[in-house]
């Protein structure tokens, strides 16, 4: 069914619409699972509206576009925050990216990826034993029956594994080692009436970790800007938020790839993070991930908030229990990393109203800098974020961010080996203070959304540790296993 421009228009300011985590398990039944993103990329809706740039509907009414960050910031009207703008130095380098909301390859003619990509295949970093599973609208139906229940791939969407089976692999991060700290992450974003909710995070003087969608980037560069400028810390989700273990190698790299290509050509940094849409990883994507220098992160709780109305189908109450019981098992003996997401404005909502019971519940809510003590994420930019003793004490700002108004997008040279080298030596470990992450020994008990196994110690350097610890994967595929510059990319 086609959907009208006032249903898109509808669907973008209350649920700029995407499916987000199913939660834990392999999907059964994904009959139900309201991929709206599809539907309206499919009806030609979506396209029309927000891909071509300075064509407005023509039912709107013509505003002055925006044309700095700032400028967007002031938008409180979300009619307005998602009706289409023009910025020339974004149209300039939109042909280097693939279209917005279609399956990631690598662009006809970029050369720059050709070459890393075939860095990344000869490195041995991607286990040639993993193979794709299942449909990358997650139905594993016809490939479940006949999975070694062993588990060999690590495969988290179907047990909840964190520890590579495979060599030179980092586990994943998936909770914090604090004890009573709530994790703050969201995923989907920038979504484009997310202004009053950014404006609420600085409210409360309140950071996260946001994992944001290439296409959203890239439709929504402004937006994206506003994330880095207000001192949240931003990290990789995919191009087209597919299944990713059900998409060929290369596909799989280029979903990650200009993810992090356009935060850097929009926003100015280069990411270290990402994290699997649907929790869908295994050491065959991890491996693609690591070759990029993208440590993969999980969660202990999922708030299931996607499923709200008007995008979902779960009722309010239902959301509200959820978070209610991820609230009442705050610890004393460490933290968790709760997903929730910047979806639309019935989640935004819903994690504001739920602001103050979780502060009620945990002594600290913290981004995964902090939650890691990982003060400096990005390897080519000068920012340092607060570690957990600085946040925790009120020191929340990073130092060295952008303003609104001198943020610009451009052709910045994205250098995934940048990122590949910089985490392989410990650039994006902790700097301080206490643990660097927590990550397990097996897997994550899906239906308590917590460690089957016991967390890492405060002072831990493992090699378990999710920020790579400082002689990590990359590095020792080169000059015998020393911690040396990941010269595999030279």
């Amino acid at each position: 069914m086609k959907l009208t421009t006032t249903a898109v228009l509808a669907a973008l300011g209350l649920a700029s619409s995407a499916v987000a985590s199913i939660g834990r398990g392999v999907p059964q039944d994904i009959s139900h699972i309201p991929s709206l993103y599809q539907r309206h990329r499919d009806s030609g809706e979506y396209m029309r509206i927000v891909h071509k740039r300075g064509t407005p509907t023509e039912h709107l009414q013509r505003r002055a576009a925006p044309t700095d960050e700032a400028s967007a910031a002031k938008i409180s009207d979300p009619v307005a925050e998602c009706t289409a703008y023009n910025l020339p130095e974004v149209a300039a380098i939109a042909n280097k990216f693939p279209k917005p909301w279609e399956n990631a390859t690598i662009v006809s003619g970029d050369s720059e990826a050709q070459d890393v990509w075939k860095t990344i295949q000869g490195s041995g970093i991607i286990p040639t034993s993993v193979k794709p599973k299942g449909t990358a609208n997650g139905d594993f139906s016809a490939f479940t029956p006949t999975y070694d229940k062993t588990d060999p791939d690590c495969w988290w969407t179907f047990n909840g594994c964190v520890k590579p089976k495979h060599d030179k692999l980092p586990a994943d991060t998936y909770s914090c080692p604090e004890p009573s700290t709530w994790g703050l992450t969201f995923d989907d974003g920038p979504n484009c009436t997310h202004n009053a909710f950014y404006d609420f995070l600085l409210e409360k003087k309140q950071k996260a970790t946001l994992f944001y969608i290439g296409s959203n980037v890239l439709d929504w560069p402004l937006e994206a800007q506003r994330g880095l400028v207000d001192g949240h810390h931003l990290c990789v989700h995919t191009w087209s938020h597919q299944y990713m273990t059900a998409l060929p190698d290369e596909q799989v790299f280029a979903e990650l790839y200009y993810t992090a290509k356009v935060i850097k050509d929009v926003v100015g940094v280069t990411p270290t993070c990402w994290r699997p849409p649907f929790g869908d990883v295994d050491d065959r994507v991890r491996g693609i991930a690591t070759g990029l220098g993208l440590e993969t992160v999980i969660w202990t709780d999922d708030t299931d908030d996607w499923q709200l109305p008007p995008a979902g189908t779960k009722s309010k109450a239902d959301v509200d229990n959820n978070y209610k019981t991820i609230i009442g098992k705050q610890s004393a003996s460490g933290g968790n990393i709760v997903l929730t997401h910047e979806i639309n404005d019935a989640t935004m909502q819903e994690f504001m109203g739920q602001y103050a019971n979780i502060q009620a519940a945990f002594k600290h809510i913290v981004p995964l800098t902090a939650c890691k003590n990982q003060t400096k994420p990005y390897p080519d930019m000068d920012i340092t974020y607060p570690n957990f003793a600085d946040y925790t004490s009120g020191k929340i700002d990073a130092k060295g961010l952008p303003s609104g108004t001198t943020i610009k997008a451009s052709d910045a040279d994205y250098k995934p080996q940048l990122a590949a080298s910089y985490t392989s030596n410990g650039g994006a470990q902790a700097t301080g203070g206490s643990a660097a992450a927590v990550t397990a020994s097996g897997s994550i008990d899906k239906a308590k959304g917590s460690s089957s196994s016991s967390s890492s110690s405060t002072a831990s350097k493992s090699a378990s540790v999710a920020a790579f610890g400082t002689c990590s994967m990359v590095a020792s595929l080169v000059i015998g296993g020393a911690c040396a510059v990941a010269s595999l990319f030279v």
